[in-house]
């Protein structure tokens, strides 16, 4: 009768390590991440939540600020921060080469405990320089203000630049300047927010 019961244990546990095994095969996450100059977008395809046991709806989640919530479109979960990268609890980090903005998908603090801890983080790096020389390589020297949005694999944020005669960054350029060749340009160049 022992050796039944101890037989009986051990297939108990073969069945529940390969029952383990096949569900973290299953937990396959098939995530997208966009990054573009005004948003970080995460798309997850929404039966990778709804395989759990119990399942996680879309309500249940939310981003390190638990105010900042994904919606739900077609089979997807969709995170988005939008206009500013520094919103919903993200956290910027700077290299010499890079910025990174990075944040976490998370499920809603409850008193119950549940089986399912989500905790899925996604980042966006973009370079810090870039080379920006005047179109045509023409030879003068005009003012205008315009944004430039630079494009990379990683993502892409907006610039503008601002032409000053001072390196304090005070005396700003208010019409289009003649200058020689000796003379010194101050250029201004800042991140934009829409």
């Amino acid at each position: 009768m022992a050796a039944s019961r101890l037989c009986f244990f051990w297939i108990l546990i073969v069945l529940r390590t390969a029952a383990g095994f096949l569900q973290e095969e299953e937990e396959d996450l098939n995530e997208t991440v966009l990054c573009s100059n005004d948003q970080m977008k995460v798309v997850i395809p929404s039966i990778f939540f709804l395989r759990k046991d119990p399942p996680v709806f879309v309500g249940d989640l939310h981003l390190n600020d638990p105010e900042c919530r994904g919606v739900e479109v077609g089979e997807d979960y969709v995170f988005s921060i939008k206009t500013n990268l520094s919103d919903c609890g993200t956290i910027m980090v700077s290299d010499q080469s890079h910025i990174m903005f990075t944040n976490s998908i998370h499920n809603n603090e409850s008193q119950v405990i549940s089986r399912n801890y989500v905790n899925i983080s996604f980042s966006c790096r973009y370079p810090v320089r870039y080379l920006v020389q005047q179109p045509g390589g023409g030879h003068g020297v005009h003012v205008h203000l315009r944004t430039i949005t630079l494009n990379t694999e990683d993502g892409n944020f907006s610039v503008s630049m601002l032409l000053f005669k001072d390196e304090a960054f005070e005396d700003r350029w208010a019409t289009v300047p003649f200058l020689r060749l000796e003379d010194h340009v101050f250029v201004k160049v800042f991140m934009v927010e829409y």
